[in-house]
């Protein structure tokens, strides 16, 4: 498996996975082209891809920022064919590396309570913080870990 940075050609692969992540709340975005093409504009974005039976697969992606002394998982998502595989933590690794290139020492993530992956971020090394906020009012839990 290999994770590269994402550019204007994978905008297809990377909206048809991202299409997994979809909640019905208002103002989603992390779902649509326009989200997709900022994140691959700012240089943030990046795809876990592997090759299979001879062609290209995607299996998962991650979107980092930089706030301060901390790097931020945007998003998270791995291919459901592949949970469980792996992928998910070479990602997680991947943003801790990120983080670290450019002198951070925090590494936060938030996911919406929906999605039930709590113990995959515990598993990671993340801690959960207290209580929980809302988007529209839809609950998501905020994680940290030191790095």
């Amino acid at each position: 498996m290999q994770i590269i940075q994402a550019g204007m050609e994978h905008c297809d692969n990377l909206l048809e996975l991202n299409k997994t992540l979809h909640l019905d709340i208002p103002k989603f975005k992390w779902d649509t082209g326009e989200y997709i093409t900022e994140e691959i504009s700012k240089g943030g974005c990046y795809i876990a891809k592997d090759t299979i039976r001879g062609k290209d697969k995607f299996l998962g992606s991650i979107s980092m920022k930089s706030y301060g002394n901390k790097g931020c998982i945007d998003k998270l998502i791995v291919d459901k064919n592949y949970q469980g595989k792996g992928v998910g933590k070479s990602l997680v690794n991947f943003a801790i590396d990120w983080s670290k290139a450019r002198g951070k020492n925090e590494l936060l993530i938030e996911s919406f309570c929906q999605y039930n992956v709590a113990g995959f971020y515990k598993n990671c090394g993340f801690e959960q913080d207290k209580g929980l906020i809302y988007y529209q009012g839809t609950p998501f839990y905020c994680f940290s870990m030191k790095i």
